[in-house]
């Protein structure tokens, strides 16, 4: 008889994630938290920095119940002392808060440490898993790791990304060409994995309901146009209009930029075409995608994009730009690719999705999704890289969880 496998505890640290003052940041990464607490105990710790409401250097911690997993928010000030010395260096600041809530977090040991973002956990992960002895991987998503024209970091950050990513067990990202975005930056890790994010919905979709009038569209981003260039969806809605008049496009989030497309929407005319939802919680999403036809992005980079995972795994098809991330899993299967910027094509290809979005069956869609981007298996990923390392070896035993020092 097998014996079952021992669950692996986790230490999974990030300086994202979803919380009162901010209810859409990071989802993405809690979605991950989920599918690894399918197969192990996960103790999340949100690192995050915040202004005191007086001159000291102080940490806040809540603690949030979660289904699934341990979550702690851990907030640390970022001031000066009253003498103006800085009692604890910026950079340092966030393992400090990792190892305060390491120690509340309720768990009695841990096997390894998952640090979210190079720069935002990173450091904070190596330091922790250097105090227990037990490895650490990263998870990367950034976005502006994969722009020729992004500014380098300063010295001192960059020879702190070489040293997490170097020194970590395992690198995972959420797509093939980030991998080899930062292996070009000169990021050397012992091994790459490609793990995509979640898209799974919450709720079984009921179906595509049928559409009374004008055929509704869907666009979901933070509008931060020099990335998801809805200026430009914007243009090829207007060439669709001038031949057409039976949709209309919702453009659902905010963002920097968004009163300033509302007013580019309004120049071009396009106040009866074009919808502003607003920002709506991640649930709120996942819940009404499915009560549109298609769903359009015309982003000019993303490391995966997430909107269009969770629109085919809800059962819509998508129109997505033939740039890295969708890349990964964009097939006429799901949809129609479009050249990046090319707003000539974007506008034919929405003109064509118009006609035919009914001949994608739902069911067909959500299979696709569920082979690829389902808790299950992503949990599953996670599960299998952790085991890997930890085969790999350790440079020195576990040590048993202690009190922080005063």
């Amino acid at each position: 008889m097998r014996s079952r496998k021992k669950r692996l505890s986790v230490l999974f640290l990030t300086p994202v994630f979803p919380d009162e003052r901010h209810p859409a940041a990071g989802t993405f990464v809690r979605r991950h938290a989920e599918a690894i607490g399918r197969f192990c105990d996960v103790y999340v710790v949100h690192l995050e920095e915040e202004k005191p409401e007086r001159d000291t250097l102080r940490t806040r911690i809540v603690h949030e119940d979660a289904d699934g997993f341990h979550l702690l928010h851990v907030y640390y000030s970022g001031a000066e002392s009253r003498t103006g010395r800085v009692v604890t260096p910026n950079i340092l600041r966030p393992v400090r808060a990792a190892l305060e809530g390491l120690h509340v977090c309720g768990a009695d040991h841990i096997d390894i440490v998952h640090g979210n973002m190079t720069r935002g956990a990173g450091l904070a992960a190596l330091m922790v898993s250097r105090t227990l002895g037990v490895p650490y991987v990263v998870t990367e998503h950034h976005t502006g790791l994969l722009r020729d024209n992004s500014p380098e970091p300063a010295l001192g950050h960059r020879a702190l990304m070489h040293l997490v990513v170097a020194d970590a067990g395992a690198v995972t990202v959420v797509s093939q060409g980030l991998a080899e975005a930062m292996a070009d930056r000169g990021l050397r890790a012992k091994r790459y994995d490609v793990i995509a994010n979640v898209a799974e919905p919450t709720v079984t979709p009921l179906g595509r309901p049928p559409f009374d009038g004008r055929i509704p569209f869907v666009h979901v981003s933070f509008l931060l146009d020099v990335q998801k260039n809805v200026s430009g969806l914007l243009r090829a809605v207007r060439t669709v209009a001038d031949k057409r008049q039976d949709f209309r496009l919702h453009l659902v989030g905010s963002g920097p930029d968004a009163e300033r497309l509302r007013a580019y929407t309004t120049e071009l005319e396009l106040d009866d075409f074009v919808v502003f939802e607003g920002l709506k919680r991640h649930e709120e999403v996942l819940a009404s995608i499915a009560d549109f036809a298609f769903l359009v992005m015309f982003s000019n980079y993303e490391t995966f994009c997430v909107a269009l995972a969770e629109a085919i795994a809800t059962g819509i098809p998508v129109i997505s730009p033939d740039i890295v991330g969708p890349q990964d899993f964009m097939s006429p299967e799901v949809g129609l690719t479009v050249k990046a910027g090319d707003e000539a094509d974007l506008a034919d290809a929405i003109h064509w999705m118009l006609d035919h979005y009914a001949h994608f069956p739902a069911q067909q869609l959500r299979d696709y999704a569920a082979e690829r981007f389902s808790v299950e298996r992503i949990g599953k990923q996670f599960e299998s890289v952790y085991r890997e390392v930890l085969a790999a070896g350790r440079t020195s035993l576990p040590r048993p969880l202690q009190a922080p020092r005063a």
